[in-house]
């Protein structure tokens, strides 16, 4: 019989206490392990979500900064670009002043040089520098050459100053203002055209007195006339020009008359040996009767022709008064333009704005011949017209006034008027 082993003692029914708590340590470390594991790995996700999240921000962060450095720069360029435009509008500007400042300067240098011609002017008309002068006829006539009616007066000066003013009053306001205005191309233009034109006025009234100054200088040895001032030569000089005018214009109107009645003449001699021979040919074929039917269409051809010549003679003589008017046209626009500028007063009608009226004209006496005319035409020239009242001198009403506005523009003016007076009416110059 073999032998058995010794049964185990104590309950075999119970595990070992030991060896259970070390394997559930174990199991919890593993356990706490793994949840530390998972935990730290998900924390890491998260922080590297958030550090992704943080770079995108920080990108477009840095996005948005380099956009808003260009909105800065952009700003500061079109400031710059403001401030260069308002720089360059400030320039403009104060070139426009400083050539406005010229001209008035130069304005103010006009009137004086005028103020010294008209006194130099006085002294030469009637004083004894001009008496001087009349003893000698070459001299007149250089006199009557430098005193000419278009040389600048008072009234140019307030025109270019009138003008002036008005183109300066936006460049002003916007000086007052402050505020940067920049002058056209035609504004900054016609500035420097009234400046122009100032200097070229200057120099010529400046010219014509030191002209007029030589020649009483050379005068001056001259023994002076008795009783003629160089006022009264000039007036002895226009006169003897009108009539001579008036004489070539008689003689110019009587060749053409004589012309016209010489070929009116010849047309007329030709007409009627037209028709001796019309009657001697209707007599020899056809009879008296015949004859007589000829004769009467000859004779009403004969009339034709006559017609004809007299309204082509009228015809000649109207295109010679034309060609004569338009020869005159400029000095009837500058002596009369007190008549011919559009006004409102001595009108057919005051709410329409035109010239003169024919009928006023002739109410004011102003069409009749010597002092009587001339006084009325100065009347209506200078009493509530409203136009430009030209070289006319200005109505005073007297005897002694007369005699110091009876001047050769107030002569040639109205002589013009005398003449051409129907003519303008013609021609709209005038309203009837």
């Amino acid at each position: 019989m073999t032998d058995q082993p010794p049964a185990p003692t104590g309950d075999v029914s119970r595990p070992d206490s030991r060896r259970l708590g070390t394997t559930a340590v174990v199991v919890g470390l593993a356990l706490f392990a793994a949840y530390i594991y998972f935990d730290g790995k998900k924390s890491r996700d998260a922080a590297e979500a958030r550090l992704a999240e943080q770079v995108s921000q920080n990108a477009e962060l840095q996005k948005s900064m380099a956009n808003l450095q260009e909105v800065v720069s952009d700003l500061k360029t079109s400031k710059l670009y403001q401030q260069q435009e308002q720089a360059i509008a400030r320039d403009a500007s104060l070139t426009a002043v400083q050539v406005a400042k010229t001209a008035e300067d130069r304005i103010a240098q006009l009137r004086s040089a005028l103020k010294v011609w008209q006194a130099k002017r006085s002294e030469v008309l009637d004083g004894e520098a001009g008496r001087k002068i009349a003893s000698d006829w070459k001299l007149v006539e250089r006199a009557d050459r430098l005193l000419s009616p278009y040389l600048p007066t008072a009234e140019t000066a307030d025109q270019l100053a009138q003008r002036l003013d008005s183109l300066m009053q936006p460049v002003k306001r916007a000086a007052e203002q402050d505020t940067a205005f920049t002058p056209s191309k035609d504004l900054q233009s016609r500035i420097s055209d009234i400046e122009s034109s100032v200097n070229e006025q200057l120099d010529e009234i400046q010219r014509a007195t030191r002209d007029l100054a030589a020649l009483a200088k050379e005068a001056s040895a001259l023994t002076p006339h008795e009783t003629m001032t160089l006022q009264a030569a000039l007036d002895t000089v226009q006169e003897h020009r009108d009539q001579e005018r008036r004489e070539a214009e008689d003689a110019a109107l009587g060749q053409a008359r004589r012309e016209g009645a010489d070929r009116i003449a010849r047309e007329k001699a030709e007409a009627q040996r037209k028709i001796d021979m019309a009657q001697a040919e209707a007599t020899k074929l056809a009879g008296e009767q015949a004859a007589a039917k000829i004769v009467q269409e000859a004779q009403a051809e004969q009339r034709r022709q006559q017609e004809a010549m007299a309204a082509k003679k009228l015809a000649e003589e109207k295109a010679a008064r034309d060609a004569d008017f338009e020869k005159a046209l400029p000095d009837i626009k500058h002596y009369l333009s007190a008549l011919v500028e559009n006004g409102t007063t001595y009108t057919k009608n005051a709410a329409k704005p035109g010239p003169v009226s024919y009928a006023k004209l002739v109410e004011w006496h102003a069409m009749k011949e010597g002092r009587t005319g001339m006084e009325g035409l100065m009347y209506v020239a200078s009493i509530q017209n409203d136009r430009n009242q030209g070289p006319i001198p200005k109505f005073i009403g007297s005897a002694s006034g007369f005699e110091r506005t009876n001047t050769p523009e107030l002569r040639k003016a109205h002589a013009l008027l005398l003449k051409y007076a129907k003519q303008m009416v013609e021609k709209g110059l005038l309203a009837p």
